[in-house]
């Protein structure tokens, strides 16, 4: 093992020559990561999947046939199952505190998580959001805040958005989606003033407008664009922000 310490973004980085992704090539650079273990600094929340609850998740299955269920994988892996037509889906919201995870003046904030379309052929005709969003069980086709990535039908772009009160900013583009292949989302946000949004820890979008400043909750939405069951899966997601 050869660790290595650098600077960015006025942030002493960490990462090691044989485990850690290419110098650059991650969301986490850019977090505090000796003060993110001092749990006085801030607030971390990792879900990795090696066991579901469904009582911790508000879930709203469209489709009789729709399922939420574990898959074997090391680190343990969440699948999505939709039932067999078109606009038949899958989302869920993890449960968290509702005075979490706000975005606010000075307290940075940090987002990722890791997905993939299990199912070929699916990458154009189906939709996802992923990301942080205000409770809603139909964000597909709308929510109303939130900090996520999201794919319409019809379409293998997938855009990046910050949103209030159902205005939002938005890059598209940022990703051209292809099934199964595994994604990072991610993003972090300096407080309220700037989100830096990031797919497989590169930056694709920065965005300094329609910032939400109210609890949102870890959030994974999935639709078909036509008939046939689509499959995704989710390895993690990790949330830390500053206390």
């Amino acid at each position: 093992m050869k660790t290595q310490a650098y600077w960015r973004n006025y942030n002493m980085a960490f990462r090691d020559k044989d485990y850690s992704p290419q110098k650059g090539v991650s969301l986490w650079e850019t977090c505090p990561q000796l003060a993110s273990l001092d749990p006085g600094v801030g607030i971390t929340y990792m879900e990795d999947f090696f066991a579901w609850t469904t009582a911790d998740w508000t879930q709203t299955i469209i489709g009789v046939g729709g399922a939420v269920g574990l898959q074997n994988g090391k680190g343990g892996i969440l699948r999505l199952t939709t039932d067999v037509l078109d606009d038949d889906g899958v989302q869920i919201q993890k449960k968290l505190p509702e005075d979490i995870f706000i975005p606010a003046a000075a307290k940075p904030l940090w987002f990722e998580a890791k997905m993939q379309l299990v199912t070929a052929a699916k990458h154009v005709e189906s939709e996802f959001l992923i990301g942080l969003a205000i409770t809603d069980t139909t964000v597909i086709p709308g929510v109303n805040d939130g900090i996520f990535f999201q794919k319409a039908d019809a379409t293998a772009e997938v855009g990046a958005l910050t949103e209030i009160g159902g205005v939002a900013t938005t890059t598209p583009g940022v990703l051209t989606f292809a099934p199964a292949t595994w994604y990072k989302f991610g993003f972090w946000c300096d407080g309220i003033t700037t989100c830096y949004l990031y797919v497989d820890g590169v930056l694709v979008a920065t965005h300094t407008t329609h910032i939400p400043i109210v609890a949102m909750q870890p959030t994974f939405a999935v639709l078909n664009g036509e008939a046939g069951a689509v499959e995704w899966d989710i390895d993690y997601f990790k949330i830390f922000q500053i206390r």
